[in-house]
This record gives C-alpha cells, sequence and structure tokens, in this order.
C-alpha cells in the first residue's frame, strides 16, 4: 500500500488558504512540499510552503519566489536538526484557477525536469498536489510522478491521507506496518508564519508574507 500520500493537516490548510486568495484573482499560485522520505515509497509533507510575494503568476503559469521559499526551508530544517529520516523537498502545490482537475502538459513536463535534475536524485517519486475549484467546491488532487528510467515516467493519483499530529502519525503508518514508532519523527506544530517569526527574531522579513 504504498500510493499513499500523507500529509499534515497544517500543511493542507496552507493550500487552501492560498487557493481561495488567489482564485479571486483567476491566477495560479503554489509553492514547495517540505517533509520526510521515509523509504519504501513513503512520505510524510508537513509543510506546504506559500506561494511569496515576489512569484510570476498568472491564469496559466506559476514562477514561485525562490528567495522566499528557501528562507522558510531553512528555518524548517532548523526545527529538525538531528532525525533519522531527513527533511526534504518532496515536491509542490499549485492551484488551477480554471477547473483542472489534472495535471497540465506543462505540469507533467515541469515535473519530469525537476526528476531529471541532479540536485533531485534523492527523490524516489515527486509529489503534486493540485488544488481546482469544481464551481465553488475545492478539490484537491494529488499525484505521483516515478522516474522508472531516463526518459520513462509512470504517473499515479495516490490517496490523500491527512493526519494531524505525531499521535495521528503513528496510527496511520504503524497500521500499514510502515516503521517502527521509535523511528517515527517528533512533529512540531508551528505554522510557517510562527516559524518565520522565529527566525526573525519576533520581525516578519518583508518578502515573506
Amino acid at each position: 500500500m504504498k500510493n499513499i500520500m500523507f500529509i499534515t493537516k497544517t500543511a493542507l490548510e496552507v493550500i487552501k488558504e492560498e487557493a481561495i486568495k488567489n482564485k479571486s484573482r483567476e491566477i495560479e499560485c503554489g509553492g514547495s512540499l517540505i517533509g520526510f522520505s521515509m523509504g519504501g515509497g513513503v512520505g510524510i509533507i508537513l509543510y506546504a510552503l506559500r506561494t511569496g510575494s515576489n512569484a510570476v503568476q498568472n491564469p496559466s503559469y506559476l514562477a514561485t519566489d525562490d528567495t522566499y521559499q528557501c528562507e522558510v526551508f531553512q528555518a524548517i530544517c532548523k526545527k529538525y536538526p538531528n532525525t533519522k529520516f531527513p527533511l526534504q523537498y518532496l515536491g509542490d502545490h499549485h492551484l488551477h484557477p480554471s477547473y483542472l482537475p489534472a495535471m497540465s502538459p506543462l505540469d507533467e513536463n515541469t515535473c519530469k525536469k525537476i526528476l531529471l535534475d541532479p540536485i533531485h536524485s534523492y527523490l524516489e517519486k515527486l509529489s503534486i498536489i493540485i488544488a481546482t475549484f469544481n464551481e465553488s467546491t475545492l478539490e484537491y488532487c494529488p499525484f505521483f510522478i516515478h522516474r522508472k528510467a531516463t526518459d520513462d515516467f509512470s504517473f499515479t493519483k495516490p490517496e490523500l491521507i491527512v493526519i494531524n499530529g505525531k499521535d495521528s502519525i503513528i496510527r496511520a503508518l504503524l497500521g500499514r506496518k510502515y516503521v517502527y514508532q521509535a523511528d517515527l519523527p517528533v512533529l512540531k506544530e508551528e505554522t510557517i508564519e510562527e516559524l518565520m517569526l522565529q527566525k526573525t527574531g519576533g520581525k516578519e522579513d518583508e518578502d515573506c508574507n
């Protein structure tokens, strides 16, 4: 049962907030998915990053604010200095403002480029969450992209399981006999905004919205 995508409630709330905020503007938004890769095809998405104030956004294209994404990632890493499972970039989320519960050809090409980049050679698969509105209803469409060979990729739709705190993760993962309880990371519950305020000593950076 490896075709499961675990995500914390905190991360999913960020995806929801970003989608609702940008839906009225009819532009794409999104950011990195950060979490733990626990081997055997199992991972936990701990944080979904916001788009950032310097992103390039239009109805069918998104280039996130890389400086902001890096700053938040560094702040998160400081919360997990020594863990059995390293904190990693696992993939991305983004909004399709017009109803499209699938990956576009541009999305697929972007994912392939990410997996082919040597800097991401550690990834067993890429995790993608597309948010889209069916009229007024927000839908989440998760995908895994596997690189089978240099020019051979497979796309699957995993089950999205939302978890809230360490106890829920233990029940979810141990119930599927993936890991031992002692191996599970102890999760912190700070939001991205709280992490960034800690990083700057109580004063938020201008570019970190």
